[in-house]
């Protein structure tokens, strides 16, 4: 089973909001619609070493809360009632064993979960309730899942946007094979509605995973 170590480290909290603030859209939406617009008038266009103690200062109220830690407990004991069997299930989906037994989930104060595949780490909202943040989970190692696997063939074929528009896509898996576990909805992007619509239904006519990969490259790259 995937061990997850849910931790809060303000730096990456920090850092992850001046990011979010100063980057473009993701998959077409613009994160820093859920920032303050305090946070936005600190951090914009701003140096982030210059500008992240008058963030800090205005979120410590939430930082030294000893919710984090106690949420961080709950979330690790929740996640591991489920991992062995969300393990199974991805790999009797995909047919590929699972690869990474350790992953971080830094807990932050805003949606945009981001993640790094090669540091085996991934952001949560600690305000989002804690279905939604088991869906979190599993839609990030269902990512790395991707990335062990298949990101970079299929990089070469088509490049890397399409390749991250399939990545995103195939999540909506979660909500076709996953329901017996505590997961809110995987929703996606909007981006992504038709190519979502698209896997569920080759997937309801064949349950096998390497074809899917092949239908939907061809797919997205006639688009």
């Amino acid at each position: 089973m995937t061990k997850v170590s849910f931790i809060f480290d303000k730096e990456k909290e920090l850092y992850n909001l001046w990011e979010t603030v100063n980057s473009q859209k993701s998959y077409g939406f613009d994160f820093s619609k859920k920032i303050s617009d305090k946070i936005i008038a600190l951090f914009k266009n701003k140096n982030f070493e210059d500008s992240k103690n008058q963030v800090e200062k205005l979120n410590n109220h939430l930082y030294e809360s000893a919710h984090l830690k106690e949420l961080a407990k709950v979330l690790e004991t929740q996640w591991d009632k489920i991992s062995k069997k969300f393990d199974e299930k991805l790999e009797l989906i995909t047919g590929k064993k699972v690869m990474d037994k350790k992953a971080d989930a830094f807990l932050i104060s805003f949606g945009k979960c981001s993640y790094k595949p090669d540091e085996k780490y991934f952001f949560v909202s600690f305000l989002s309730n804690n279905l939604e943040i088991m869906r979190t989970t599993a839609h990030e190692l269902f990512h790395f899942h991707f990335h062990n696997y298949y990101f970079k063939s299929i990089e070469k074929r088509i490049g890397k946007p399409l390749a991250h528009d399939i990545k995103e896509a195939l999540t909506v898996l979660l909500n076709a094979e996953f329901k017996d576990l505590e997961l809110a909805t995987d929703k996606g992007y909007n981006k992504h509605k038709e190519l979502r619509e698209f896997i569920i239904t080759q997937w309801n006519k064949e349950k096998n995973f390497d074809k899917l990969i092949e239908d939907c490259i061809i797919f997205v790259a006639s688009k």
